[in-house]
This record gives C-alpha cells, sequence and structure tokens, in this order.
C-alpha cells in the first residue's frame, strides 16, 4: 500500500507538514498555487481550504487537521482535508507517528526506525508535493523510503534523503540530482510525472527535468488463463471436497429473477413497495454531483457506461430513500464499510451535511475524530445518536452473523424518525454464498452459512458474497429489525432492466 515514512526498504527520520496528491499533471499555474497554499501558515491554510478543494486533489493531508492532539501524541489516523476521505492510518501502536509543534510549526515525526503512516492514493502519472523537514540528513547515502506511491509494482516517486541530495526513483529507473538539503530547514517538493518524463521543484525552482522508459507491467495470473484455475483448483481440491461433504456445490454464476422473487416475497407476506426509477431525475442529479469534475478518479475506476451506473444509481437511489433525513438540517449520518467511498464527500457538498461519520472494520480501531475502527456490528457510539445510514455494495460481504449484527446496530443507533439504507440488496431465487479459490489464496476459506448452496465464481475474486432468497431475508434480517423495533420495506425497482447496472432491490429499514 502507498503511504509515508518507510516501507520494507527502510524508514526514514523526518518531519512532514502536508502532503497534496492529484491524479493528472498540474500546470505550472495550479502547481505555484498548490504549493504556495501548503507551505503557508496555519490561519491561511484554514482560510483558502475551499480553494485547495477547487485545485480537485486526490488528496491533502494538512496538519490543520489534527488540532485535536497534544504535542507527542501518536498519529493513528491523519484526516484528509480535500474532501475526497483518503486518510492516512496506522493500525500498529508501536509504528505511529507522532505530533509535534514543539518548534513553532506544527508536523508529523517519523522517527526512522518504523513510524510509517499508509493510504496515499496509488498513481503511475499525476503530481505530488509535500512540504518536509529532514531533522538530520545521513551522510552515508543509505536510501531511507520517504514516500512511495506505487500502482501494479511501479514506483510514481519514492524519494529519499541520502548524501544531502534528492533521489528519485521513478519505475525501475534511478535518478538522483545534486540538489542538498541542510538540516531541520523546511522545504517544499514537487514531483510532476507524465508516462514518459518527470519534473522535480524544490521551493518552485525546477532542480531537475528528465526522460525515463516505462517498466513492463508485473506478469500475474491472469483468469482466463487455462493453468490459473487448473492450479488453484488442485491446490484446494481438499477444501473443495469439504465443502461439498456439507454443502451443494456449484461452478460458474447463479441467475437472479427479480420478477419471481418478488413473487415469492409477496407469497411470504413481506413488506414491499413496488416502483420505478425516475431516470430523469437520475440524470438531473448526475449533473448536479458533476462527477467528472469533482471525483475523476472514481469515474475512470469505475467506467460509463455500466461500471458507472451501477454506482452511480446506488448513491442516488440511497439518497432518495434517506431523503426525509438527509434534509434535516441537524441530520446525523453515518456511512457504513466505508472505507474510501465518495459518498460522504457528495452528501456535505451537494447535501451539505456537517456531521458526518465513516465506519470500517479496516480503520484504526475506535473513534478518531468521524472516522470509527470496529466491526460494523459492534460500533462504539452511544444509542440513539444516528439520523440516517447506508451502506453501498457492502452488506452482502459481511460473513458469519455480522449482517445479522448490523441490523441490531441500526435499531440500537438510530434515533426515532431514523432511517437505514441496504443497496443493492442481493436477493436470489435460492439461498447462495458466492466464493472464490482466487480470494482464498489471498484472503482465506470462508466460512460458509450451513443452509447456503457454494458457488464458485472465480473471474468475481470474491472470498464472500450472500445472496439471500426471501425465505431466508426474513429469518435472518427482517425478524432482526422486528425484534429491534424496526419497521422495514423492501423496495422493488420495476424498470431496473431499463438502465444495465441498476439494481433491482434496495432495503430501508425505519425506526418509529
Amino acid at each position: 500500500m502507498a503511504g509515508i515514512g518507510g516501507d520494507q526498504n527502510g524508514f526514514a527520520r523526518l518531519d512532514v507538514s502536508g502532503i497534496a496528491v492529484f491524479d493528472r499533471v498540474l500546470e505550472d499555474a495550479d502547481l505555484n498555487r498548490a504549493v504556495e497554499l501548503l507551505g503557508a501558515g496555519r490561519s491561511s491554510r484554514l482560510e483558502h481550504l475551499d480553494e485547495l478543494r477547487s485545485l480537485r486533489p486526490n488528496a491533502w493531508l494538512d496538519t490543520v487537521q489534527l488540532d485535536d492532539l497534544r504535542c507527542g501524541d501518536p498519529v493513528a489516523l491523519w484526516p484528509d482535508a480535500s474532501g475526497a476521505q483518503r486518510d492516512l492510518s496506522q493500525q500498529a501502536a508501536a509504528a505511529r507517528p507522532t505530533y509535534d509543534d514543539s518548534n513553532g510549526a506544527a508536523c508529523v515525526r517519523f522517527d526512522g526506525a518504523d513510524d510509517h503512516l499508509q493510504g496515499l492514493p496509488a498513481l503511475r502519472t499525476g503530481t505530488l508535493i509535500f512540504r518536509v523537514r529532514f531533522p538530520e540528513v545521513p551522510p552515508d547515502g543509505k536510501a531511507r523510503a520517504f514516500v512511495n506511491i506505487s500502482r501494479d509494482g511501479r514506483y510514481y516517486a519514492q524519494i529519499v534523503p541520502g548524501n544531502g541530495r534528492l533521489r528519485i526513483a521513478v519505475d525501475e529507473t534511478n535518478t538522483e540530482t545534486a540538489h542538498s538539503f541542510a538540516a531541520n530547514s523546511w522545504y517544499t517538493i514537487a514531483v510532476r510525472k507524465s508516462d514518459t518524463d518527470f519534473e522535480v521543484r524544490v521551493d518552485g525552482a525546477p532542480i531537475l527535468r528528465d526522460s525515463y522508459q516505462p517498466a513492463p507491467p508485473p506478469r500475474r495470473m491472469q483468469v482466463d488463463s487455462p493453468k490459473a484455475p487448473e492450479d488453484l483448483q488442485t491446490k484446494y481440491a481438499s477444501t473443495v471436497a469439504e465443502l461439498k461433504r456439507e454443502h451443494e456445490v456449484l461452478e460458474g454464476g447463479m441467475l437472479a429473477h427479480p420478477g419471481e422473487i418478488f413473487a415469492a416475497a409477496q407469497q411470504r407476506h413481506l413488506e414491499l413497495t413496488e416502483t420505478e426509477v425516475d431516470f430523469n431525475a437520475y440524470q438531473e442529479w448526475l449533473n448536479r454531483v458533476d462527477y467528472p469534475t469533482h471525483y475523476p478518479s472514481y469515474v475512470r475506476e469505475f467506467p460509463p457506461p455500466v461500471l458507472f451506473a451501477k454506482k452511480s444509481l446506488q448513491h442516488f437511489l440511497s439518497f432518495e430513500l434517506l431523503r426525509d433525513q438527509l434534509e434535516n438540517d441537524n441530520c446525523v449520518y453515518m456511512d457504513v464499510a466505508s472505507s474510501n467511498s465518495i459518498v460522504p464527500d457528495i452528501l456535505a457538498r451537494t447535501y451539505g451535511l456537517t456531521t458526518i461519520y465513516r465506519q470500517d472494520l479496516r480503520y484504526p480501531a475506535g473513534v478518531h475524530g468521524r472516522r470509527i475502527g470496529s466491526d460494523a456490528a459492534a460500533i462504539p457510539l452511544d444509542d440513539a445518536t444516528i439520523d440516517a445510514m447506508a451502506l453501498h455494495c457492502a452488506l452482502e460481504h459481511f460473513e458469519n452473523e455480522s449482517d445479522i449484527g448490523l441490523v441490531r446496530e441500526a435499531a440500537r443507533l438510530l434515533r426515532p424518525g431514523g432511517a437505514a439504507c441496504v443497496i443493492p440488496l442481493y436477493l436470489a431465487d435460492r439461498y447462495y454464498v458466492m466464493t472464490s479459490r482466487f480470494a482464498w489464496e489471498r484472503d482465506g476459506v470462508p466460512q460458509i452459512d450451513p443452509d447456503a448452496t457454494v458457488v464458485l465464481r472465480e473471474e468475481n475474486r470474491l472470498k464472500f458474497s450472500r445472496h439471500l432468497d426471501p425465505e431466508h431475508l426474513d429469518r435472518r434480517l427482517l425478524a432482526t429489525a422486528r425484534q429491534g423495533g424496526l419497521q422495514y420495506r423492501i423496495v422493488y425497482y420495476s424498470n431496473h432492466a431499463a438502465r444495465e447496472g441498476c439494481p433491482p432491490f434496495a432495503l430501508l429499514l425505519q425506526k418509529s
């Protein structure tokens, strides 16, 4: 994972007051302004927060986001000021850097032993700017990793102080410039890298320009390679045999028939709402949110038409289902299994929400400002503190009883009148869990519910994806909701087939 402070190649002793990452090569005017903002005083940086966001950084780390810390406190989480929610974090307490403001300038101090933070967005091209001070410049020239942003095993920029010089590793080519750094002095370093060349600036002055030959992409085992599945089939043959003793095991995919599922849910007398997606309103909403301008990296990660429609429709429909709660001026929202989702930023920027919690199992444990590291079934907040919560493409991946636990937590956390939305609600004609031997290789073999069919689907590379039939939806989630005093509504979008990627079902839980 991309990060700052060090990696397996070594660690750097340094102070950092700010980092900016862009997924594009900035023009001179924008670069100069970003450099100016990063090096400005604290009050000026606060004053121009909206301006820096207008530059559309992928991440902007600034010590003004750490005002709740005291000198010497460990930094478990460095919140992203850009609005893109690309926070840096460190799970291991012993490897956390410290906050320091003893010399008049607040900074995050890395000890050079093992301190480091992870979470910088991985890029192959773009612009990296950082403000740094070296307490010492090592005379031995030993490489000590400072900032490492990479994708597919290639370095975007690995910057290390050595022999008082700036050494840059671009892809697999090491380039060194004779620019020297004095100990205990602040510098603003900028690196711009395209597919063929790069430039390094220190305090606005160019010190290095060079071209390079991109490294060949690393060889990877492809899903469509005949050898790859066979190898995994051999390795996990005994595991599959064991699964077959307890479950029906199918290879490939399972077809869902939403109309038939809706009819089966009606026969069980479940609370259902049949409606249609207003695609005209959806298009107006897209224009309002303006993903290409504000979230260009997201659009590249989930390109149109299908993947983008799938994700953006989830956002739009969940906000429509939670409209009453979101229009409350004092709405407190929680994004469950948030990871690096852009949903909180959309809500803050487009809907004006000011109190937004993000929860994810991967965050540092505990409550850190508005960031919560916990199991979704055990969120460390007081009862009745949330007005609206949502899960986007998440609940199906909750293993064991975590999905049931999440519904219990919703009942505990929601205030009267509050609501929780699950979208998509993955329903099927029969109850099954989809998994992949590729994922077993990476994440281990999951525990499968005793009464679920197992579907092995290698191309999805998912460890665990639960698809409930109406019976098990009722037994697992809806019964739990009723016991917790929640009303539920299964929403069926009958015109979902009109737009590929549109979810057929969503679940809304409401507290009276």
